[in-house]
């Protein structure tokens, strides 16, 4: 949670990403426009979590979304609050212990929070050409890579030795590599509709 929280502080200290759409200037970083877009990310995010009950990681395509499109306060805000709504409505019967919520919670949020900043720490430099494209693949590695670690690092805290070796061979032959496929769809989405604001906010 620390190292997510110093990347979203680093985030706000960056006015140029805190414009709003089609917005001339900076918002605060809990401003109207940002508990808005994650209160929507959050709803999307909960209901795309039913989901994950049929090993489709839905979510996955959804915060990747926010986290190239909004950056890391909408989504950590987003996804802890997403994943208690989530919970409520059914869509983490995986949860081995409801004591675990809150750390699960915390630990969705940090590791997209991350994702978002470490996207917009590489992708929004003024690069040209080739290497604009490639900042883009990296980035979507890096965030693909982080996810992983985050994933890894749920299934160990939450269950014991033999239960997490069956967890993970059981995650990566199902709902992970759905999981993959969106972080890549949904950035690429949300990197799309960010370029299509820049161009019309200049």
């Amino acid at each position: 949670t620390i190292p997510a929280l110093v990347c979203t502080y680093l985030f706000t200290k960056n006015p140029e990403w805190r414009l709003p759409f089609g917005g001339a200037s900076a918002q605060k970083p809990l401003s109207t426009y940002t508990l808005t877009g994650a209160a929507v990310v959050a709803a999307v995010y909960a209901v795309g979590g039913v989901l994950t009950a049929v090993n489709i990681d839905l979510p996955a395509l959804i915060v990747s979304f926010a986290a190239a499109y909004f950056g890391p306060v909408v989504c950590f805000v987003a996804v802890f609050i997403g994943f208690f709504i989530r919970w409520a409505i059914g869509g983490a019967p995986w949860l081995p212990a409801p004591i675990l919520g809150p750390a699960v919670a915390l630990i969705d949020a940090s590791t997209w929070a991350i994702n978002a900043y470490l996207f917009w720490s590489i992708v929004r430099r003024p690069w040209k050409g080739f290497l604009k494209a490639a900042s883009r693949v990296l980035a979507i590695l890096c965030m693909i890579a982080v996810w992983n670690v985050g994933v890894l690092l749920y299934a160990f805290v939450g269950n014991p030795w033999p239960a997490f070796v069956g967890y993970m061979a059981f995650s990566y032959s199902t709902w992970i590599p759905t999981g993959m496929v969106f972080i890549v769809v949904g950035a690429i989405a949300g990197e799309t509709l960010y370029a299509a604001r820049t161009l019309r906010r200049s």
